[in-house]
């Protein structure tokens, strides 16, 4: 978040892509003090770790590697079961 925070505030978020270059999709929360985040970035989807002292990219993903969903459009599995599809597809591929 504080790295979120500071591009945002030095206006070093639009880097080279125009329009709104920093979008949090979804945030779910582990515990008091930590935190998951997916976030929209340069044509990018990233799953970051956010801890009090450390924020960790634990995934990377073109978003054009990602399903397709149209605005409007509810999606049918909420962030939980999404990881833990994609962590299952993770270890079948393995």
């Amino acid at each position: 978040m504080a790295t979120l925070w500071f591009l945002k505030s030095r206006n070093l978020g639009n880097l080279g892509v125009s329009g709104k270059s920093i979008e949090i999709l979804e945030t779910s929360r582990i515990d008091a003090k930590h935190k998951l985040l997916v976030v929209n970035y340069a044509d990018r989807r990233l799953l970051l770790g956010v801890s009090p002292n450390q924020i960790t990219l634990l995934d990377n993903q073109r978003e054009s590697d990602m399903p397709s969903i149209e605005e409007g459009t509810p999606v049918s599995s909420g962030f939980k079961q999404q990881l833990q599809n994609l962590l299952a597809r993770d270890q079948e591929n393995r």
